[in-house]
């Protein structure tokens, strides 16, 4: 959506904008009728207090205040597409194929035919009127009287920017049956970086097991005899027979 221009200037593409909803239009209208009927009252009882209590005279004041109010009123919309309840609610009338103000003089029709529905005729001018924009087949909302110009009013509040506000992230949960799942690398055994650098203690799990004694087994020793059997007879030395030296 393209930014909301001034109040003042009218908007480039009608599209641009939506269609006025039908409580906030009808809001604008009854801030317009009080404000005109109440400068007309004030004008009104101004001209019976000064002409000693003619009440025909005041009342014929009052009618023509009213009406030169309306033209007014005319004017404002058919140039700017504004009037003190439009503009107070956030709308504006313009030309619906070119997003322009209607002119002075489709204003001038548009705001007859919705004076003569704002008469005192138990509601049932305004109710028709409302219908009609109810049951516009085009969707816009247009009542009988927005027909002069190809009026459409449309609602040009700027649009709220909802701004993401950096709020903290959540924790991360710790899944500790996910962990208990996990298998754990055995230690990688560490060989000793020089010849006078011992290995790595052992864990201390390792170096509680107390140590396995082995016995030590027997050796054999040389073959002795069976037992029962007598050994061989050692035959004892023969002395050397003496040598007779010769004569």
């Amino acid at each position: 959506m393209s930014p909301t221009p001034s109040p003042g200037a009218a908007p480039a593409d009608p599209v641009t904008f939506p269609s006025a909803e039908l409580d906030r239009r009808f809001t604008a209208f009854l801030v317009d009728r009080a404000l005109g009927w109440g400068i007309a009252a004030g004008v009104a009882y101004l001209v019976w207090a000064m002409l000693d209590d003619r009440v025909w005279v005041a009342l014929l004041t009052f009618a023509g205040t009213t009406v030169l109010l309306g033209a007014l009123l005319a004017v404002l919309v058919g140039t700017t597409g504004l009037t003190p309840g439009k503009a107070l609610v956030g709308l504006r009338v313009v030309r619906r194929t070119t997003g322009r103000p209607i002119g002075v003089l489709a204003a001038l029709g548009r705001g007859c035919v919705l004076g003569l529905a704002g008469l005192p005729t138990v509601g049932l001018g305004l109710a028709t009127l409302a219908w009609t924009a109810a049951a516009d087949p085009g969707r816009q909302r247009r009542g009988l009287h927005d027909r002069f110009g190809e009026a459409v009013v449309v609602d040009v509040r700027p649009v709220p920017v909802v701004e993401e506000e950096a709020g903290e992230r959540p924790q991360q949960i710790v899944n500790l049956t996910a962990m208990r799942l996990v298998p754990v690398a055995a230690p990688e055994p560490v060989e000793a970086t020089s010849a006078g650098r011992s290995a790595p203690s052992v864990a201390p799990a390792l170096a509680a097991v107390p140590p396995v004694t082995v016995p030590p087994v027997p050796v054999p020793s040389a073959a002795r005899p069976a037992a029962g059997v007598a050994p061989p007879p050692v035959a004892s030395p023969v002395a050397p027979k003496p040598v007779t030296p010769p004569t």
